[in-house]
């Protein structure tokens, strides 16, 4: 059960990492984060690892608006406030999955 028992403590270090730094795009997140999943030897099981808390379909990615999700795609630094200046917030999503044994996990948690 090593995809199980590695989720909690992949989201105290995703934390950690996020909590001290001032500037950091949904690119550079998201890569960390696979950096992670290889680590411990787990496949990535979704397509995003994230999303901005909001009124928008998550569960959907919005085409093209890359800056609402933890992807590859999205440049943007996570820091920004929202266009009406208010700060934003996100949710972390992990998914790690084990190949081999065909099973999985997920852990979701609000960042900041």
């Amino acid at each position: 059960m090593k995809v199980i028992t590695k989720l909690p403590h992949t989201h105290i270090l995703q934390l950690a990492s996020f909590g001290g730094i001032k500037a950091r795009c949904g690119a550079e997140f998201y890569q960390y984060i696979m950096e992670m999943t290889e680590k411990y030897g787990c496949a990535y099981g979704e397509q995003l690892a994230g999303h901005l808390i909001g009124n928008f379909p998550h569960e959907k990615l919005e085409t093209g608006n890359h800056s609402l999700y933890v992807l590859p795609d999205n440049h943007n630094d996570m820091f920004l406030p929202h266009t009406n200046g208010n700060k934003r917030h996100w949710i972390l999503e992990i998914h790690f999955v084990d190949r081999e044994k065909q099973i999985g996990g997920f852990f979701e948690q609000l960042l900041n």
